[in-house]
């Protein structure tokens, strides 16, 4: 089993000109360590490094093969960091939502029947987890499907959980703040716009300020960024659009986020 340990991205961000990344950083571990905001500068590096050095992450893999299907799933599970009952629930949610997507996939198989002539079905997904800190951890899995036709489809989902306080965000409470989604909004269309993917219209149905398009989302030390799967804003041939939004235009989820 392949096996990651992987370190908050603070330890690149403690140089010059990181104030208020070192900021954010500081308060997104305030409820772990109260005593962080008495130390100093490089006490409070030490202290996080440590807690940093007890987040580990390895590699889950569900694989079968029979008749004509071919299922590989690739997804996180959390070894160390936080207590017992807190990688219990980050992992036992990884593996419910796998658990789902093939079954839904089996189900889907069987009942095409041999109403498909497209040979295999194929169902895979791999991982990314471009955000770790000792209180959180961001995690993106990437899957593919192929149920016949012209090519496969892509499919994502993404976690947010905070691994002291033992729960997953949903992207309902990220955008809490009816504001925060309007101003994301206009950042990705303005973002979309300029890359000329596709036409005004299709990226304003697929990236206008409803909840529907922003269900996908990730952190990145940047700001948020937003998923939006092939379809959605431009044609499939343009492929998946991502876009990140700074956290200076949607403060009220970084509140959420980092409190």
């Amino acid at each position: 089993m392949r096996r990651v340990f992987i370190l908050p991205i603070f330890l690149a961000l403690v140089g010059a000109g990181c104030a208020d990344r070192w900021d954010r950083l500081i308060s997104a571990n305030y409820y772990l360590t109260p005593e962080l905001h008495e130390q100093s500068r490089a006490e409070v590096e030490q202290t996080l490094v440590k807690l940093a050095e007890q987040i580990g992450i390895s590699t889950k893999i569900f694989e079968e093969r029979k008749r004509s299907l071919d299922i590989r799933m690739g997804y996180p599970e959390l070894q160390a960091g936080g207590s017992t009952s807190s990688r219990e629930t980050f992992n036992k949610a990884m593996k419910a939502y796998i658990d789902g997507t093939v079954d839904q996939f089996k189900k889907d198989f069987e009942a095409a029947g041999s109403a498909s002539d497209a040979g295999d079905w194929l169902l895979s997904s791999d991982y990314r987890v471009p955000y770790t800190s000792p209180s959180l951890v961001s995690v993106v899995i990437d899957g593919s499907m192929y149920q016949g036709g012209a090519h496969p489809n892509s499919f994502y989902q993404t976690f947010i959980y905070l691994v002291q306080k033992e729960r997953f965000v949903s992207a309902e409470e990220v955008f809490s703040e009816a504001s925060d989604l309007l101003a994301a909004s206009d950042a990705a269309q303005k973002e979309l716009a300029a890359r000329d993917i596709s036409d005004a219209e299709w990226i304003q149905n697929g990236a206008g300020p409803s909840m529907e398009n922003y269900r996908h989302v990730y952190i990145t030390d940047a700001g948020l960024a937003v998923i939006f799967p092939p379809y959605q804003v431009a044609a499939y041939a343009a492929g998946p659009q991502e876009v990140i939004i700074p956290w200076s235009v949607i403060p009220g989820t970084r509140h959420v986020l980092f409190r």
